[in-house]
C-alpha cells in the first residue's frame, strides 16, 4: 500500500520527467516559430538550441531512449 508520501514522490518524479521532456521538445517549436520574428530570431534560436542540447542528453541519461 502506497503512503501519501510515496504518492507525492511519484507525482513529483512524473512532473520532473515531463518538465525535462518539455525542455527537449517544446523548444524545437520555439526555434521554428522564431523564423516569424526576424529581429529576435537569432537570440531565440540560440536559447532554444542551448536548452535542447542541455536537456536531451540529460533526459536520455535519466530515462533512456525508450
Amino acid at each position: 500500500m502506497a503512503t501519501a508520501g510515496d504518492t507525492v514522490a511519484q507525482r513529483l518524479e512524473l512532473y520532473f520527467r515531463a518538465k525535462l521532456l518539455d525542455d527537449v521538445i517544446d523548444v524545437l517549436a520555439d526555434y521554428v516559430e522564431s523564423e516569424e520574428v526576424p529581429e529576435h530570431r537569432e537570440e531565440a534560436q540560440r536559447k532554444a538550441k542551448a536548452v535542447h542540447l542541455r536537456s536531451y542528453p540529460q533526459y536520455l541519461a535519466q530515462y533512456g531512449a525508450g
